[in-house]
């Protein structure tokens, strides 16, 4: 009997864990970007017209990512240059999009989001 109770708890804690492990992944996933060109519309007060080629230039960067993350079986170093040569394109398409006030913004920003990256992850290795 002691046993048929254990197993019951043992059931529910499963249960449990999988369900809050869905409810984080859906809370963090990243989607189409579309947050991003949000807060680059506000940040540096783009044109509709600008917009839907931000729009275009993050999803095609997110589908690119995504793609070099599912490529298991590529060795860290040639997926970590696909991930850079996506991230240089549309580094460069957003040039081209954008006025060069609006890029130099634009850098200075993604220069802070390193940078911000960097604390974080100094942060998590001090607290091993």
């Amino acid at each position: 009997m002691k046993k048929l109770a254990f197993f019951k708890v043992l059931i529910v804690c499963a249960l449990f864990l999988a369900a809050s492990n869905l409810s984080f992944a859906q809370k963090h996933d990243r989607g189409n970007g579309e947050k991003q060109v949000q807060k680059l519309k506000t940040e540096l007060q783009l044109s509709d017209e600008q917009v839907a080629k931000v729009q275009a230039a993050t999803a095609k960067r997110s589908a690119q990512i995504g793609s070099v993350k599912e490529e298991a079986k590529k060795d860290r170093k040639e997926k970590m240059s696909k991930a850079k040569a996506a991230m240089d394109e549309f580094d460069a398409e957003m040039k081209a999009v954008l006025t060069p006030e609006q890029y130099t913004k634009f850098t200075e920003l993604k220069d802070d989001r390193k940078e911000k990256i960097k604390e974080r992850r100094k942060n998590k290795k001090g607290k091993r």
